[in-house]
Order: C-alpha cells, then sequence, then structure tokens
C-alpha cells in the first residue's frame, strides 16, 4: 500500500500551549520532538521512515509548535541529545522540521541557532518539509512560499542544497524547466521529478499523491497530474531537459490511463524517443521486518495500486519517413517461475519454456507461443488495463496441442495471487475440442477468465513469417491455406452484420465512372438518394446454402491446421487460390453473383483490364455475396469455428472492396457490434469489429433510426452502388477499420455513438484525450446529427 508523504509545518511561536516539548527517541540517532508524554504515532511512523541515521549523522523530526519558547526552548529540550552526538563525533544533523531555516524578520532560524550552538552542519528547510515514502526528504517552491533544503554551516553563509535530499544527479536539470507550458498547464516540482496539471485545477497538497511517489535515483518522471494533459505540454518538458535526461525520463500516469499513444504523439512531436511508465513506483514491505523495496504497480483512476507488471516501461520512437517503428520494451522483468537460468541473456520476447515453446512479456501482460513466431499484434499492442493481465496464447493457424498446457499450467500457479486473480486468456492459436476442455479446466483450478478464441480473420494481420499476406493470397515464404468446406452462412433474412478489427491498409481506388480521384467529395447532405431496392435485397435473401460437393461428403471436414512455413524462395502457383475456392464454394450460385460483378466492372471502366484470372470478377462478386446474401446472426459464428469458407470469402471481399470507389461524410449503422456495446465511458476508446461493417450514408432527407444506432465519420468505407441496385447510399467498412468514441449522447429512445473511423493502417490504442482532428469531425458529426430529424420519444 502506498504511503502518503507527509507535510510538517511546525512553527516557530505560532500556537501557545502550557505543556512542554519533549525530546523522545525514535530509533538509532533519531530524535523526535513533541508535546505530552509520548509521540503521536504518525511521527512515530516517519522516524521508522528516516531512521536508522547515518554514521555521521543524527536526525531531529519536530511534530509539533515550539510554543511561547520558540528556538530558545527547542534547543534547550535538545540539548542532551545534541551534546552526546557532538561527543560522538557526528558532524551532520538533517532538521525535518517546516521553516527550519526559515529566517524571516531578521530573526535566526532553528538551523543556524542548532548550527553555531554544537558546532554541526545543519541541513533543514525553509519551507514545507515532506518526508517521502522512501525515506528521502522533498521541500516544495509553492507560490508565495519558497522552499529547498538549506546547508548551514559554523563561518559559512546558508546555501540551498536542492529541493531533495539525497539530492539526484538530475535534480539541477530540473530547474531549468519553467513553471508555464502549452495549452494552460503548469509544472510543478514533486519528489519524483516534474508533475504537470491543469493551471486552473487546485494545487495539490503535500499529503496528495503526487509527493507519495518516491524518486528514482537514476531519472526523474514526468507526472500526469490529470486525465487529459495535451502532448504538447509534454514535449514543452521534455524539450526543456538536456539530452541525457531527456532519454532517460519516463511519463508517469497518476490514475493508471495507458500512456502509450500519448508517448507515441510526445516522440512524434520532439523527433525523439520517448519512454512511458506502467504503473506508477510503489513502497512494498519485505519478507524481513523492516525491509522495504520499490516497485511499479499499475494502478486505478483513484490511485490505488494493484497488479506488477511484467514490463514496467517501453520506449516510443517517432515516425520516420512516414513509417511509425513499433514500441520496444525498456525495462521488464520475467514473470515468476521463469526467472531462474533459462532467463539468463534472453530477450523481453524469448523466453524459452522448452524446445517448443516460449514467452514473452508484453505492455499487457504475458504471451506464449511457438518458438518460431512472434506474438501476434493483437497481444503485443493490447491496451493495458490496471485491473487485467492479459494471458495471450498462440499464433494465428498455428495449433495449440497438449504440450503447451503443462507450461502454462505452471505459469499461472506460478504468479503472484494479485495477478492471477486478474488474469484474462485470450486464444489466438488454433484449439481442438479437447484443448479447449484443457482450459476450462485450466481457468477452474487457478481462478482465471478464459474468453473465446481470438479470430485467425482478425490475427492475420500480425504478418508474421508464417503468415499468409494481408488478404489471404500467398505471400513468397508463405503458406498455402487449406481446402475450403463449403457453406458459406447465406442470408435467410436481410440484416446487418457485426463488427471489425485491424490488418492492411486499404488504398483508395477512384471511381472511373464518376472521375473523381480517391477519397470522393461527397460531404454530410451531398450524398445520392434512396436505398438498394427491397426486391433485390428479398430475393437474395432467399438463396439457400449451397450443399456440399460429393467429394467433401466424403473426406472428413478439416479442423483449421497450423500452417507450415515454407523457405523464401520463389512463390510457385498455389494448386487453390482463394478466388477459385470462392467459385467452388458457392456451386450453382455463383453465376448469380458474378453477373452482378460483372455489370459492375462494365460500370467501371478499366476494371477488366486490371482481372487477372478472373481475380478481380470473384473479388466483387464476394461483395456481392456478403451484400445480398450473407446471414448476420451465423456469420460471427462461422468465424469464430474458422469455417474455411466465411474466411475465404472474408478475404476476397476485402480485396474487392479495394476495387470499389471510398466514400467520405457520415454514416448510420444499427449493427449490434457496435452498438451494444456503448457507454458514455467508452469516449476516447477504439472499436473494432470482426466482420464488415454495414452503414447508410447520411443525408438531410434521412430520419434518424429510432434505434440505438452509430454515426460513423468514414474515411475508407467503400460505395457499393455499382454492385447493387439503388443509387449509393450503402457503405460498407474494411473488417480491418478501427472506430474511435468522440461521444455517446441519447436521442430519443436510441443511445447515440459519434464515431471516427480510422483508417487501416492506424494501430493507436485509444485515450481520453481527444486530438484537435478529433474534435472537428465531432463537430462534423453533431451537424449531420441535427440534419436528421430526432426520433419521437417512446412511451415512458
Amino acid at each position: 500500500m502506498i504511503r502518503r508523504g507527509a507535510g510538517r509545518r511546525a512553527g516557530r511561536a505560532s500556537a501557545r500551549t502550557a505543556r512542554p516539548l519533549t525530546v523522545t527517541p525514535g530509533g538509532e540517532r533519531v530524535h523526535l520532538v513533541h508535546l505530552g508524554d509520548r509521540p503521536p504515532a504518525p511521527l512515530t511512523d516517519l522516524a521508522g521512515l528516516l531512521g536508522p541515521a547515518g554514521q555521521d549523522e543524527v536526525v531531529v523530526v519536530v511534530g509539533s509548535s515550539l510554543g511561547d519558547g520558540g528556538v530558545d526552548t527547542l534547543c534547550d529540550e535538545l540539548a542532551p541529545a545534541l551534546e552526546e552526538s557532538r561527543k560522538a563525533d557526528i558532524r551532520v544533523l538533517r532538521l525535518v522540521m517546516s521553516a527550519g531555516a526559515d529566517e524571516a524578520g531578521g530573526r535566526h532560524s532553528a538551523a543556524r541557532l542548532l548550527c553555531e550552538r554544537w558546532g554541526l552542519d545543519v541541513l533543514a528547510t525553509a519551507g514545507a518539509a515532506v518526508v517521502v515514502p522512501d525515506g528521502s526528504l522533498f521541500s516544495p517552491d509553492l507560490p508565495g512560499a519558497p522552499g529547498g533544503w538549506w546547508h548551514f554551516s559554523t563561518g559559512q553563509v546558508p546555501r540551498r542544497v536542492g529541493s531533495r535530499l539525497p539530492v539526484p544527479d538530475w535534480e539541477p536539470a530540473l530547474e531549468r524547466v519553467g513553471r508555464e507550458t502549452a495549452d494552460g498547464h503548469v509544472v510543478e516540482a514533486v519528489p519524483a521529478g516534474l508533475l504537470v496539471r491543469p493551471a486552473q485545477a487546485t494545487a495539490p497538497v503535500v499529503h496528495a499523491l503526487p509527493y507519495a511517489v518516491p524518486p528514482d535515483p537514476d531519472r526523474p518522471h514526468v507526472l500526469l497530474g490529470a486525465p487529459g494533459v495535451p502532448a504538447e505540454a509534454l514535449a514543452d518538458v521534455l524539450a526543456a531537459l538536456p539530452g541525457r535526461l531527456r532519454r532517460s525520463a519516463r511519463l508517469l500516469s497518476l490514475d493508471g490511463q495507458d500512456l502509450i499513444g500519448t508517448g507515441r504523439a510526445v516522440a512524434d512531436l520532439i523527433g525523439a524517443e520517448t519512454q512511458v511508465a506502467h504503473g506508477i513506483p510503489v513502497i512494498t514491505e519485505g519478507s524481513v521486518p523492516g525491509e522495504t523495496s520499490v516497485s511499479l504497480r499499475m494502478v486505478g483512476a483513484d490511485g490505488t495500486p494493484s497488479w506488477r507488471p511484467y514490463v514496467e516501461s517501453v520506449v516510443c520512437p517517432p515516425v520516420r519517413d512516414g513509417v511509425r517503428p513499433p514500441v520496444r520494451v525498456g525495462a521488464w522483468r520475467a514473470p515468476a517461475g521463469l526467472g531462474d537460468e533459462r532467463t539468463v541473456g534472453a530477450e523481453p520476447d524469448a523466453l524459452p519454456l522448452d524446445g517448443r515453446w516460449k514467452a514473452a512479456v508484453t505492455p499487457a501482460g504475458l504471451w506464449i507461443g511457438p518458438r518460431s513466431t512472434r506474438p501476434p499484434r493483437a497481444a503485443s499492442e493490447r491496451p493495458v488495463a490496471h485491473d487485467v493481465v492479459a494471458v495471450d496464447l498462440g499464433a494465428p493457424r498455428r495449433a495449440l496441442d497438449d504440450s503447451l498446457w503443462p507450461h502454462l499450467d505452471a505459469l499461472l500457479r506460478d504468479m503472484e495471487p494479485e495477478e492471477r486473480e486478474r488474469a484474462v486468456v485470450h486464444v489466438h492459436g488454433v484449439l481442438g475440442a479437447k484443448g479447449m476442455d484443457r482450459l476450462r479446466r485450466l481457468a477452474v483450478r487457478h481462478g482465471f477468465s478464459l474468453l473465446a478464441p481470438e479470430q485467425t480473420a482478425r490475427a492475420t494481420q500480425t504478418h508474421t513469417p508464417d503468415e499468409s499476406g494481408p488478404e489471404g493470397e500467398p505471400e513468397p515464404g508463405g503458406s498455402v491455406p487449406a481446402a475450403p468446406v463449403p457453406g458459406v452462412p447465406l442470408a435467410t433474412t436481410s440484416a446487418h452484420a457485426p463488427v471489425a478489427s485491424p490488418a492492411p491498409d486499404i488504398p483508395d481506388v477512384p471511381d472511373v465512372s464518376s472521375g473523381e480521384p480517391a477519397y470522393a467529395t461527397a460531404g454530410v447532405g451531398t450524398g445520392t438518394s434512396t436505398s438498394t431496392s427491397t426486391s433485390t435485397r428479398e430475393n437474395a435473401a432467399r438463396t439457400p446454402v449451397p450443399p456440399p460437393s460429393e467429394e467433401s461428403r466424403s473426406r472428413p471436414t478439416p479442423v483449421a491446421q497450423p500452417a507450415i512455413p515454407q523457405p523464401s524462395s520463389p512463390q510457385k502457383s498455389a494448386p487453390q487460390t482463394d478466388h477459385e475456392r470462392l467459385r467452388a464454394s458457392l456451386g450453382p450460385f455463383w453465376e448469380r453473383h458474378a453477373k452482378a460483378a460483372t455489370q459492375a466492372m462494365t460500370r467501371m471502366p478499366g476494371m477488366r483490364a486490371q482481372d487477372t484470372g478472373g481475380a478481380s470478377l470473384a473479388h466483387l462478386a464476394a461483395v456481392h455475396v456478403y451484400l445480398t446474401a450473407v446471414d448476420a446472426s451465423e456469420l460471427g459464428t462461422a468465424v469464430a469455428d474458422d469455417d474455411e469458407s466465411t474466411l475465404t470469402l472474408l478475404r476476397c471481399l476485402e480485396w474487392g472492396l479495394r476495387r470499389l470507389p471510398s466514400y467520405r461524410g457520415a454514416v448510420v449503422s444499427t449493427g449490434p457490434g457496435l452498438t451494444t456495446r456503448l457507454t458514455p465511458d467508452l469516449v476516447g476508446a477504439r472499436l473494432d469489429s470482426e466482420v464488415p461493417v454495414r452503414g447508410t450514408a447520411v443525408e438531410a432527407t434521412c430520419p434518424a433510426p429510432p434505434a440505438d444506432h452509430v454515426l460513423i465519420w468514414s474515411v475508407t468505407g467503400r460505395r457499393t452502388d455499382a454492385l447493387v441496385d439503388g443509387e449509393g447510399r450503402e457503405i460498407l467498412f474494411s473488417r480491418h477499420s478501427g472506430f474511435r468514441v468522440l461521444d455517446v449522447v441519447r436521442r430519443g429512445p436510441a443511445t447515440v455513438g459519434l464515431l471516427r473511423e480510422l483508417p487501416p493502417h492506424d494501430r493507436s490504442s485509444g485515450t481520453a484525450e481527444l486530438s484537435g482532428a478529433d474534435t472537428a469531425l465531432l463537430e462534423r458529426l453533431r451537424t449531420a446529427l441535427d440534419l436528421s430529424p430526432a426520433a419521437p420519444a417512446g412511451p415512458s
């Protein structure tokens, strides 16, 4: 538990009292000054932090006002103890007393009188004296009340030592950082370094959390004193530091927010790597009574510490030549059970378990998978949470077999209780029925949470060496996916599909038909009118599920098998490409969807010239299948089950979207994958979907749905009017797009989420802070919301 710093404001003679001062031993060479017969418990606690004093020093802690006698009475009461110290050749006195060095009004300070009477060097503060939980001392310079520790020596002019005792090497450099910074924020000195907070916020008192964070002798910390401190303000602070300290300084959140996104923004602003700490330093009791240590702990919004992260800090590099390098692990520790000879010289992403499996520490927790792969992006970039230890298992399309479970069992068994009770296991690899049974049993045995397996379709975008390309088309050196299983979930009713997750970029394709390049300029209220004809949708909805072929009936259905890495040699032609498998899985229904794709290619001159081996035709046909014949209620289950035909359809669909023109403007969607997750505390968060998100372009004539819905500002959403009857209002987003929540509001009986589409290359984890671009788009969405008549309120 964090022990809060305590300021001692024992003045000169402000409080009159008849009770005499008493001096009580508080430990080895530690003396407590108080009223009454016994020192109060808080004063005794401070003595425990400050003692035992060094061999050549004595510590005096003044825990009360001095009464009418003032400093003369204090010197008289301390005389026996200090005379004994002088005879023992002790030369330094640390006077822990607020205003102990204050000589306002021409009066001698307590520090000066003690120095002259006993010939001791005295260290005292002119302002508040704060005892930090690690036993160090701090004296802040407050507005109108200068502080700092001062050194008094016989025959010498008192000199300022610094704000902190002992003085860290980095303290002098912090003096050059000004108090004012960008965006109406101020900078204040705290024991651990500097605190950045809004200027209008109340300054923290010395009993508050910012003063309880102990300093690191190797580096200063830049503490964020409130949510949403802008990157510009932090960049101002780091830019004022010398190069050595700028590289070692760490950003630190006092309320547990994930600062990786902020760290990246700061790195971009200063053009240099920026370090971000996970959690805050906390004093913990050791196994030996009286023994303490400092370790980083994750904290909640109220500053309450929880589990100890494996990754203690990450380094955020700036964008270079338009490319954002991934963050890398800075300081880290191995999980319990791995902190032995197996980890000597190991890297944070290569902690060996045996010849086949390894572990890797991640900002959010821990990954376990094959030694030949890297952690998938979903694991390495998972947002950090103070109440969750994420345990990610496996790699996409790689089998998780029985040889893994003993290692997972041992790691969970050796976890600290506060880690194990917060553990949540995510599965990325291929898991058979027996494997799921083993996982369930481990969840019950160790008390962790087990989530449904991560969809392989999402994880294919991590681009590890054993995976295929972004849309499933084999890349050189990649693997050839297994043969398909017929049975794409075709529609029996018309419905919107659920929602998506990150992956490759989808470049914008010009609308040749309109002559407009890339991002179409259709803004709010300028889109075309009327939706796809109902008759076309209803006819398509009646399309039955194609029966499996005789060949497929005669062979067992393959359970998604692990991919086998191939050597990096020129790619030979695959026996089955994705677009051929799609055609085979559709069977007799292929012709109808191919006809729609052919008509679309006719409407977009130049498309046929791009078609090689019928790939463009098949990819556009996949979009038509999704729009007209997919049963949304079954789609999520099919993806979760790694149904190969469904994954083939989705991969082809992604290629098909590349060939359609983009749409920029507001889009309304009622897809449950987004709407069911809307809560006000999601503002700033990123939402992803497992499948493409469907929506309708917003116009002034478009009434708002009475049900819950989202309003998305589209950047790369694709117009589908070339494929389906209608006039361009149907918009389809890639399943690799993310959506940033800008606001959640009520409109009549409906909850409405205002979202910004994040392009497929965007990997931001999301913070509560809205950028300037976010705010501008939020205003556009609010304008679009006003264009649509509000739905009538239902009965209360």
